[in-house]
């Protein structure tokens, strides 16, 4: 929000105006009665992150993105994404236009983070998920730029934190053979575990297929 509305460079007086303004605005009522938080309270938690946002937008917005990423402008915010190609559907946190070499746009999807910075496979997984369903023919909802041919995941807790992933061949086949397994375990039919007195149909106890254990750190 701040990249799309704001004309002059972003300091932290302006970030924490707009994030006082948006906690305020009656938008997240719902949201905070569902987290038992006060408007109060969530303004507390967004406030630790300001400076942070601030640092990240100067180096990549403001400046000339010396690092190599410059950010012109903002595709969209929480926008829900759905390839037929994979069967996958998401919501991306924010989808940036960043430059590209030939002086247009690229699109770019972000993973924020709030937690400390671990770079986990699982974090790494959901950010390329989300630039292969971006990617080519797989951008049916996205704007005029070129579609996504990286994520960037990025941690604010202990000051900005970042890495673009790129989807290469042994990861996306890594990621494919996850969600294949998975869609596997979805399509077995419901288990009978009880049927019944008599084997009546009406008494019978059904229940969904068992899906496979959580993968845990030791499953790596």
């Amino acid at each position: 929000l701040l990249v799309r509305h704001q004309t002059a460079p972003v300091t932290e007086a302006s970030a924490s105006a707009a994030a006082a303004q948006l906690v305020n605005s009656g938008q997240l009522v719902q949201q905070l009665a569902a987290l038992g938080l006060s408007e109060s309270e969530l303004l507390a938690e967004v406030s630790q992150f300001v400076k942070h946002i601030v640092d990240w937008l100067r180096r990549h917005h403001d400046d000339d993105g010396s690092d190599g990423l410059r950010v012109n402008g903002v595709a969209d915010i929480e926008e829900s994404v759905g390839s037929r190609r994979f069967g996958l559907k998401g919501k991306v946190d924010v989808s940036l236009l960043v430059a590209d070499a030939a002086g247009g746009d690229k699109r770019l999807p972000v993973e924020l983070k709030t937690g400390r910075a671990s770079f986990s496979h699982e974090h790494v997984g959901q950010a390329l998920l989300y630039s292969m369903m971006l990617d080519g023919p797989e951008a049916e909802n996205s704007s005029t730029a070129d579609g996504a041919d990286g994520a960037l995941l990025l941690y604010l807790r202990d000051g900005p934190q970042q890495q673009l992933f790129r989807p290469d061949r042994s990861r996306r086949c890594g990621l494919l053979q996850l969600r294949n397994e998975l869609a596997g375990w979805l399509a077995r039919p419901p288990v009978i575990v009880d049927e019944g007195d008599g084997g009546s149909t009406e008494a019978c106890e059904v229940r969904l297929a068992p899906l496979p254990d959580p993968l845990t750190g030791r499953d790596r």
